[in-house]
């Protein structure tokens, strides 16, 4: 994998902040897509295990959840957040190793994980051979920072756009997944039952430093492509600092949801 983001304390802070637009939306795709007690759950990618906490609680000791993460920092922190609870079992694994685990799922969730990858492709596949016949695969997934907006519009955040898309190409990291991925799960095959798009407004101060602490987090990686010198980095994130609280609105990323069964 090529995760070009940190997983420091300043990025488990954004990852609080990014839950707090998305948490409803995802709890409720979920449960549209037939989460319920009993379940067998596999959760890709827990990171800091916010979404963890929540299917833990809705497929109560009947069910279990499987979540896992390649960041040990982040297999760590979802452990101690959720580590007490019965039949939660938390791993450091490759999301393309999946088959390893040797188990098959109800459901099996994934948010925000594919389009950090090179093969996202070949993920897609593997998740689905975890699959019961009839089970379920939800994915939620960005195509990075292409569509955030702001009103009125702001040059710096306009910046930020563009390097973090070109550092995401550079590195040959398949944001475009977003994109594409129903098309690719109904050559599996699998029945794509729902594909719709969500996208949150940033509404506090602090969730509109979400953009400023984004950028803090991939700059070193910006740097190591050679698109930007540091100190140009940290001009931008001061401009973005300086723009985006006064903007009427301003967009967190577009969120492509899909529910497929196999």
């Amino acid at each position: 994998m090529a995760y070009i983001l940190q997983s420091n304390r300043l990025a488990q802070h954004r990852l609080q902040l990014q839950h707090q637009l998305y948490k409803k939306s995802s709890e409720n795709l979920l449960l549209e897509a037939g989460l319920k007690p009993g379940m067998k759950v596999m959760e890709v990618g827990c990171g800091i295990g916010l979404m963890t906490e929540f299917l833990a609680e809705t497929v109560t000791n009947k069910g279990s959840v499987l979540s896992f993460d390649f960041d040990p920092d982040y297999v760590e922190i979802t452990s101690k957040r959720v580590g007490h609870e019965h039949q939660v079992f938390i791993y450091e694994k490759n999301v393309y190793d999946v088959k390893d685990f040797g188990q098959q799922f109800d459901l099996i969730y994934c948010r925000m994980v594919l389009h950090h990858l090179q093969q996202p492709e070949k993920a897609i596949e593997a998740l689905v051979s975890c699959l019961k016949p009839g089970a379920v695969l939800v994915i939620e997934e960005v195509p990075s920072m292409d569509g955030v907006f702001a009103y009125p519009e702001s040059t710096a955040l306009k910046q930020e756009i563009d390097l973090v898309l070109q550092t995401f190409k550079n590195n040959d990291i398949k944001y475009e997944i977003a994109y594409t991925m129903t098309d690719y799960l109904k050559s599996l095959p699998c029945e794509v039952e729902l594909c719709q798009l969500f996208q949150p407004v940033c509404l506090t101060e602090d969730q509109k430093m979400i953009h400023a602490m984004g950028l803090e987090d991939i700059g070193p990686k910006i740097v190591s492509s050679g698109l930007a010198t540091e100190d140009e980095i940290a001009a931008l994130i001061v401009a973005l600092k300086q723009e985006l609280p006064s903007r009427k609105m301003l967009s967190l990323f577009k969120m492509v949801q899909v529910i497929a069964r196999a």
